[in-house]
């Protein structure tokens, strides 16, 4: 297997992990969808009298489906029947069958929007994709270790370790360095900030982050992740330690931001990591043109 072939597993994985987060995001209802819903679920008692009142319904079979729009299951099959049989004539039974089609979907909207807690949608989109680059970011260190021998020659240096302490790798280090690498994290949890960030920027050369403001923000949205896992998503004491007590971020706007700005990061180490390697541009799992990466192939298609 090509070391672009490899690479562009690692990267499909990342998106696969990204594209959950969206989907996570994409169930959350917008503010004006809300207030749709609303207005929809205010009209079903309105129309039912209004129809009442114009077409004059005095049925009780009628009526039974138009008053059931509370429970329009219990009334289905009644409902079925008038519009099937016609009772009450064409038009009442075409109104009364599509008032009761109407209050089946508001009905179901209506369960849906009870079982679905929201805030948990927004909490877990920001928890995947922390994990996301979290895990990405570990996973590809060995690999890259593997791949690119200054990396590997810089870090085997920072271990200082006498040769023969190598004696059981068979004395090549530079050939099992993931290996390596490996056994001297195993027990370690290694987290993004301060640890796998300095490790890019001193091992491998490639910078995670372009500004100070991108790497305070990322920070800031792994320890939202943090109170969510390990507080029910309220802030800590470790919350007002680090951010110095700074206001606890909450709803889809930031969510929104957080998983988008985790998704850019990301993408943009992929691409540095693929370039210091010097693989193959034409099999890049992202599009490359003019010296500059388009960001509409894979990536365009994890958040769809």
């Amino acid at each position: 297997m090509t070391r672009e072939t490899e690479f562009a597993k690692h990267y499909k994985r990342f998106h696969e992990n990204i594209g959950k987060s969206r989907l996570l995001l994409g169930i959350h209802p917008e503010p004006a969808d809300l207030k749709a819903y609303g207005q929809a679920v205010k009209a079903v008692p309105q129309m039912n009298d209004c129809f009442v009142q114009l077409l004059h319904i005095a049925d009780k079979r009628l009526l039974r489906v138009l008053n059931g729009w509370k429970d329009p299951e219990k009334v289905m099959k009644l409902a079925r029947a008038i519009s099937d049989q016609r009772i009450g004539g064409h038009l009442t039974a075409d109104v009364v069958w599509t008032f009761w089609k109407y209050s089946h979907v508001v009905s179901l909207l209506s369960n849906l929007q009870k079982n679905l807690d929201e805030a948990v949608l927004l909490e877990q989109a920001i928890v995947t994709s922390c994990t996301a680059l979290e895990s990405f970011l570990k996973e590809m260190i060995p690999w890259v270790l593997k791949n690119h021998s200054d990396s590997a020659r810089r870090y085997l240096g920072s271990l200082n370790r006498p040769i023969k302490e190598l004696g059981k790798y068979g004395f090549d280090p530079m050939g099992r360095v993931d290996e390596i690498y490996r056994d001297e994290t195993i027990n370690k949890q290694l987290p993004v900030f301060p640890d796998l960030v300095e490790f890019y920027e001193g091992i491998i050369k490639v910078r995670p982050f372009e500004t100070g403001k991108q790497r305070d923000f990322i920070a800031k949205v792994f320890e939202v992740r943090h109170c969510i896992v390990h507080n029910a998503g309220r802030p800590d004491a470790r919350w007002r330690t680090k951010m110095k007590g700074a206001e606890f971020p909450q709803g889809q706007r930031f969510a929104e931001r957080a998983v988008l700005a985790i998704d850019d990061r990301l993408h943009d180490v992929s691409v540095s990591i693929y370039k210091a390697l010097s693989m193959d541009l034409s099999e890049a799992p992202f599009a490359v043109s003019a010296g500059k990466e388009s960001t509409k192939t894979a990536r365009g298609a994890a958040g769809q």
